[in-house]
């Protein structure tokens, strides 16, 4: 029988790494619903600083007490869905969003982002019913072309072929502003 361990990183975290580590210059990495923290737990130990956020940060807090807190780890709490975005303009290096979708936050994800600087994201698999929630075929690669410069992108059919719904795996680096409005 495997063990599954509930802290390993998702696979495309631990795939771009390095590269987003590189990239990030030195900003924060920003973990969006990071959940535990399983995917901010590899830039820490790759020496980066990362922004763990969350509307409820408590899986996070209860895997350390105050003592044992990664110092490279801070926690920011809001509400995605309801508050004000609470990241700064070119402020973070990087950006980590897995399972949690809400393409809305993508202008807000390319302003936060410096020019070079990875965003990362990988929708909810396709279980049960979930699939009303996932995007249309292309939809994140039609919304984030403009700013963003593909590394790697998969889609996945799932659903009802009907639907057009499909999981998405990316990761795309934030072009400049220059090379953004030449397009």
């Amino acid at each position: 029988m495997r063990v599954i361990d509930k802290y390993r990183p998702s696979r495309i975290v631990e795939r771009f790494a390095e590269q987003i580590a590189h990239a990030a210059k030195g900003f924060p990495i920003l973990d969006v619903a990071c959940g535990s923290g399983r995917n901010a737990d590899i830039f820490v130990r790759l020496g980066c600083n990362v922004l763990c956020l969350d509307q409820n940060l408590s899986q996070l807090e209860s895997r350390y007490t105050q003592e044992t807190m990664p110092s490279r780890l801070k926690l920011l709490k809001a509400d995605l869905i309801n508050d004000t975005w609470p990241v700064g303009v070119a402020s973070v290096g990087g950006i980590i969003n897995i399972h949690f979708l809400l393409p809305n936050l993508f202008p807000a994800f390319a302003e936060s982002l410096i020019a070079g600087g990875y965003l990362v994201i990988e929708t909810v698999p396709g279980c049960g019913g979930n699939y009303v929630q996932l995007p249309k075929v292309n939809q994140l690669r039609t919304e984030l072309s403009q700013m963003f410069e593909f590394e790697f992108y998969k889609e996945n059919p799932v659903g009802p072929a009907t639907c057009e719904a499909v999981t998405v795996r990316l990761a795309a680096k934030r072009k400049s502003d220059r090379e953004s409005s030449s397009q």
